[in-house]
């Protein structure tokens, strides 16, 4: 018996679109959390002034963000529906933009690292930029176009969560390719910038093509609003919506921890388990290896737990209540990882360390598809009480919290850089400055990706607490919506 064709939105071409949309916003994201920092102070020939440089950049983007983002947002959902669609065809343009800028960032001219202004217009453009093209990026607003399904979007969400983890987690073994380029290069500086186009390009190439294949749905149960535009829109959104409050009040807190995590490992890794620290000379192959092992460490329980998502939404009842688990989890292993760096245990066995991080991995995994289902329904809420989602200004809300994150974490991470006069080789990647201060650094590195992540997991549980839609509430929204879209031609 032939197998039922399926169709839109349960077919491959629905599936594919909506993993492999976000493959190049997601590895641009791991990519600039991961080395970005580490980029300007280790590879760019910089030393710590490249930490200084990357706070002050990261610092002048949020400030840019705090009005482009909240504009964007309005834009997109005030843009005229065409034939491509409404959202998808922003995240063309930002797959685009992000690709370009990332790749010319990470290809610093080699002379200009000895003009401090060369230095700041090329790094502060290009990482505008790259902002910008991540504003844009709505595949979230997109799929919830696609179906008003739970269990369909729970799929796609899926799909997207493997496929971005896929993508996402083996960014750690981004260092492991440029050690292996730099053995016929033999400059990590140019090394750098050759292994960020061959990573880069293919996948941007993929997430166009993913793009393409979505066909985007209604996002409005009304007629089309020429109005101008007005950050009183925005705001007024946020005041009137009580699920979008909890999602964005809670996401200032554990949105952190992804960050925090993923921003330190790197150098964490490099001098606990890397350095020699009476020359401060670092095993490069070892910090390869390393880096690519803890990369397909983290690939198992993330991709593990998004799966197992789905199944445990259902089985629980609610994604409210396996975001609390996945907190506690995360919160309980960060404050032992904190511990056992404080009794002497971590930096010295690394196999406690991978465990630990396998644990704390697994809980971070859990929390992604639940975070999305409660944005999503937050759209819905848009949709239920005022005839149209508004998904680009929840897109952009949410997205300027994960910048302000990102940006933040940074900083703490290069406030530990600066105040332990943190200096490397850019060629041979060896410590220059105060080798008594790298014990100390990495106690304040598991402060800040341990104890911090600890406390926010704690706090955001306590406000998702407060989340107002009920099983009740949501089976009238659905309905609600149901009937508008059925008198909506089109």
């Amino acid at each position: 018996m032939a197998r039922e064709k399926k169709v839109y939105p349960n077919n491959f071409a629905t599936k594919f679109g909506a993993g492999s949309m976000a493959m190049m916003n997601v590895a641009g994201a791991a990519l600039m959390t991961s080395t970005f920092m580490l980029y300007l102070t280790d590879y760019a020939g910089l030393g710590a002034w490249g930490a200084s440089l990357a706070t002050v950049v990261l610092l002048i983007g949020r400030i840019v963000d705090a009005v482009n983002d909240p504009l964007q947002g309005m834009i997109m959902d005030r843009a005229k529906t065409t034939k491509f669609g409404k959202y998808r065809r922003f995240c063309l343009n930002s797959t685009i933009i992000t690709a370009l800028s990332i790749i010319i960032l990470f290809n610093l001219p080699k002379s200009f690292t000895g003009s401090p202004v060369l230095v700041t217009i090329w790094v502060l453009v290009f990482y505008l930029a790259y902002d910008f093209g991540t504003s844009f990026f709505a595949n979230i607003a997109l799929i919830q176009t696609v179906s008003d399904s739970d269990v369909v979007r729970s799929s796609l969400l899926t799909w997207a969560r493997v496929v971005g983890t896929v993508i996402a987690v083996p960014m750690s073994f981004f260092i492991s390719s440029v050690m292996a380029v730099n053995a016929g290069v033999n400059d990590l500086h140019k090394s750098f910038g050759i292994t960020t186009i061959i990573w880069i390009l293919p996948i941007a190439i993929i997430s166009i093509l993913g793009t393409l294949l979505i066909k985007e749905g209604k996002s409005s149960v009304k007629e089309q609003d020429d109005s101008k535009i007005s950050f009183k829109d925005f705001f007024r959104m946020i005041k009137q919506n009580k699920p979008l409050q909890v999602v964005l009040s809670a996401a200032l807190f554990v949105g952190f921890v992804w960050t925090l995590l993923f921003a330190t490992g790197s150098y964490y890794i490099k001098w606990a388990y890397c350095a020699d620290f009476v020359t401060g000379e670092v095993d490069n192959a070892k910090y390869g290896m390393l880096a690519g092992m803890m990369g397909l460490m983290q690939l198992i329980p993330i991709l593990g737990a998004a799966m197992l998502s789905p199944f445990l939404i259902k089985k629980l009842g609610s994604a409210i209540k396996v975001l609390k688990v996945s907190l506690v989890i995360t919160s309980v292993m960060c404050l032992v990882m904190y511990i056992l760096q404080l009794v002497g245990l971590l930096q010295t066995n690394i196999t406690i360390y991978v465990i630990v991080q396998f644990l704390i991995q697994f809980g971070v995994g859990l929390l992604n598809i639940p975070a999305m289902s409660l944005s999503m329904e937050a759209m819905d809420y848009n949709l239920y009480i005022s005839g149209d989602s508004k998904s680009g200004m929840v897109a952009a809300a949410t997205r300027l919290l994960e910048k302000l994150q990102g940006a933040l974490s940074a900083s703490l991470i290069g406030f530990v850089l600066v105040i332990v006069g943190y200096s490397v080789d850019s060629k041979t990647g060896a410590f220059l400055g105060d080798l008594s201060a790298i014990p100390g650094m990495l106690n304040n590195f598991m402060l800040v990706s341990g104890l911090v992540p600890a406390v926010l997991c704690f706090i955001a549980i306590l406000i998702y607490r407060k989340y107002p839609i009920t099983n009740e509430v949501r089976a009238e929204m659905k309905a609600a919506i149901a009937a508008k879209k059925s008198t909506i031609k089109g």
